[in-house]
């Protein structure tokens, strides 16, 4: 089962600014620029 096997492995994490915010870059993970805002992927 996904919940016993998985649940405590990795997993991503999003968090979204406003375009004109500094958003942090993640040493794992993503951001993805838009047009009115920054989605900040990182694996936790």
């Amino acid at each position: 089962m996904w919940d016993r096997d998985w649940r405590t492995h990795p997993a991503p994490a999003f968090t979204l600014y406003p375009a004109d915010a500094l958003a942090p870059v993640p040493a794992v993970g993503r951001v993805f620029r838009k047009r009115h805002t920054r989605l900040v992927m990182t694996w936790r």
